[in-house]
């Protein structure tokens, strides 16, 4: 395990990954629809322009923040599943002895004799 999987943990770096993954081509997207709505708006008023652009941006800044809770959240889910399946692997078991059947009953006579 490494050092930043040490200090911030496992499931924490991996929903980071993976929203900075999905963040290049969500932040790609949006971009290209304002790309493309600012080109359709050319001729029009800088104020819409503007709008267009600011909620563009601000896209680009929530959309990442979105992902990564989202899957840090399933990725805390799924680590607590899994403890939970490893605990309840792990609870200890009766002794064999206690599980066999013939365990309360005495010894056949002829074994007794010997």
């Amino acid at each position: 395990m490494g050092v930043i999987d040490t200090l911030l943990g496992r499931e924490l770096v991996e929903a980071l990954g993976w929203a900075l993954l999905h963040s290049i081509w969500e932040v790609a997207l949006v971009g290209a629809v304002a790309g493309l709505a600012l080109a359709a708006l050319r001729k029009g008023g800088a104020d819409l322009r503007y709008l267009v652009s600011s909620i563009a941006l601000a896209l680009m800044l929530t959309l990442p923040v979105v992902t990564f809770c989202t899957t840090y959240g399933a990725r805390l889910e799924a680590h607590r599943a899994v403890g939970a399946a490893a605990v309840a692997a792990e609870t200890p078991m009766a002794p064999l002895a206690d599980l066999r059947a013939d365990a309360a009953l005495p010894a056949p006579a002829s074994r007794a004799a010997a």
